[in-house]
Order: C-alpha cells, then sequence, then structure tokens
C-alpha cells in the first residue's frame, strides 16, 4: 500500500490541529503550533493569524495542512531509511546474507516511495506555490493595502459650508 494511507492519516491529524489553532479552540503555543506543522514546514504564530484573516482560509487550510503531512511522512521515510542502512551494518545482520537481501529489498522499496513522494512535493509546490508563504503575502498585501486608504473628512461637504456666506437675519 505504501505511504499513502501513513499521508492520509498525518493530513487529518494536521488540518484537526491546525482548525483548532485558527479558530482559536488552542492557544497557539509552540507544542500546539508543532502538532500542526512539520520541521521543514513550522507553522508560526504569523502564519495563523494570517489564516485567520484570509478570505479563503478553509481552502489554504487544507494546502497547508497537507503540505505538511507530506512533508512530515517524508521526514520520517528517511529517519525509517538511515535506521535500515544503520541496521544493516549491525555484525549480526551483516553475517547473515539473507537479512542482508532482505534488508536492501526494503530499503529499495523505501527508496521508491520517498522519491515519489519527492517528486509529488515538489509538483505540489511548482503547481501551486508554498501555501504558508502565500498566506503570509497575501496578509501583508491586504495589511498594507489598507493602510493607504484616505479615510477623508468625516463631516459631508464641511468645506462647501465653510465658503458658503453668512446670510444675516
Amino acid at each position: 500500500m505504501g505511504l499513502t494511507p501513513v499521508i492520509q492519516e498525518e493530513y487529518e491529524t494536521k488540518l484537526q490541529a491546525l482548525q483548532e489553532l485558527v479558530t482559536g479552540a488552542k492557544p497557539t503555543t509552540v507544542t500546539n503550533l508543532e502538532a500542526a506543522g512539520s520541521n521543514s514546514l513550522p507553522i508560526t504564530r504569523g502564519l495563523i493569524e494570517a489564516l485567520r484573516d484570509e478570505p479563503d482560509q478553509d481552502l489554504l487550510g487544507k494546502r497547508l495542512a497537507s503540505e505538511a503531512a507530506l512533508s512530515s511522512v517524508l521526514e520520517k521515510a528517511l529517519l525509517l531509511q538511515r535506521a535500515l542502512l544503520t541496521g544493516k551494518k549491525e555484525p549480526n545482520v551483516a553475517a547473515n546474507e539473507l537479512a542482508v537481501k532482505a534488508v536492501d529489498q526494503e530499503n529499495g522499496s523505501l527508496e521508491q516511495e520517498i522519491n515519489n513522494l519527492k517528486t509529488e512535493l515538489e509538483l505540489r509546490r511548482t503547481l501551486a506555490g508554498n501555501s504558508a508563504m502565500a498566506i503570509v503575502q497575501r496578509h501583508g498585501t491586504r495589511a498594507s493595502g489598507s493602510r493607504s486608504i484616505f479615510e477623508g473628512d468625516t463631516t459631508r461637504d464641511r468645506l462647501k459650508e465653510v465658503q458658503k456666506p453668512r446670510s444675516t437675519p
């Protein structure tokens, strides 16, 4: 089955954690932020704040959770591969040709899965851009755009009223 079910499970966990942070159901503590992200795709307080202000919050949140899940599973797969290669060097395993063959076969399968995940992650980022950066940039653009709006005078036609000649009773 490969890593696809693991990615789906991780996605659901990341999405739940992210939604709880965005809605305010959970505070933006370091632990909660780490639960929503991964080592290579950390979720920050600023990102959560930007996502809260985002009109497309649901869509971008799902995309962000998907990227976080994929990168998290990829990190775990790389750790597993390192463990397999380290275990292969253990003297009892290295002396057993059948064990070495089994480790090589599993490592080959895992390497193929890792390459598939890396390709998928690269394609997602290329096609959709980095969600985290897109959210923060859109928030910054909206914030800077709202600063440039000139409020104007709160009293309607005050200048015209001041310039009118005063009528004498």
